[in-house]
């Protein structure tokens, strides 16, 4: 059996590859803490997920050490232990703005593509957009989760300006675009060195927020966005239920 690492243990993104993998792989998710068990699977492992990123710090030096030298440490360990797999590696469009998340993001990346240059073997680099789905975290980076989050503990949901457009992608349909990916051998086509998920929603913030009504007042979803929303939503008010101890909550 194949054995996957994957970093970013208690992320959005991590969980929901161990999720989609474990049935058919041996997932070994890991955090920062667990230096000891990174040095162990990097000697074993066959494909490395690597999805850790420190998004938020007041600190700078938080960003370089978990967005940098923790990818110069993957790296190090995967070339000591003559295991030089190919890694997936997770940034996104906030590269594209100056921040010093951007700067860290992009330095590790030059890292992980020195490495792919070095050692002959693939490195895959997702530029993301906004993902949504199960385990999204509200109130940091996920606009989807805060908005189910707040529809399920019944608090209001704040828009400053509906007409934003942003693309989004489920969680699901990302996976999907990662299975191909590990099964590719190499061959996977990209766009300016990136790759960039395949399914993409283009929708103002407006609609979001009125899809999002649809499924509280239990309308039947008109697209498979809103059935994506709907399925999203249904896991929010589950947590929040679960969180209050009433096991009985349906959306």
């Amino acid at each position: 059996m194949k054995q996957i690492l994957i970093t970013g243990k208690s992320g959005f993104l991590a969980q929901n590859v161990v999720k989609y993998f474990s049935d058919r792989y041996e997932c070994i998710a890991v955090s920062h803490q667990d230096g000891g068990k990174l040095s162990e699977v990097c000697k074993t492992c066959d494909f490395v997920f690597h999805l850790a990123a420190v998004q938020r710090s007041t600190k700078d030096k938080d960003f370089w050490m978990g967005n940098v030298t923790y990818t110069y440490d993957i790296i190090k360990l995967l070339e000591t232990n003559h295991n030089c797999v190919p890694i997936l590696f997770s940034t996104s469009i906030g590269i594209d703005k100056p921040s010093v998340f951007a700067e860290t993001k992009l330095e590790a990346e030059r890292l992980l593509r020195e490495y792919s240059k070095k050692n002959g073997v693939p490195v895959y680099v997702y530029k993301l957009n906004n993902i949504f789905g199960q385990w999204g975290k509200p109130n940091f980076n996920n606009i989807i989760a805060t908005f189910c989050n707040n529809l399920a503990n019944k608090e209001p949901l704040i828009v400053n300006n509906p007409g934003t457009i942003l693309y989004f992608t489920y969680i699901e349909d990302l996976m999907e675009d990662f299975d191909r990916v590990f099964d590719s051998n190499g061959v996977v086509c990209g766009t300016d060195g990136y790759l960039t998920t395949s399914i993409k929603y283009k929708k103002t913030l407006g609609e979001v927020i009125m899809a999002l009504g649809n499924a509280v007042n239990r309308y039947s979803p008109q697209d498979e966005f809103e059935e994506k929303l709907y399925k999203t939503l249904s896991f929010y008010i589950l947590e929040a239920a679960n969180a209050a101890g009433d096991y009985h909550t349906e959306l």
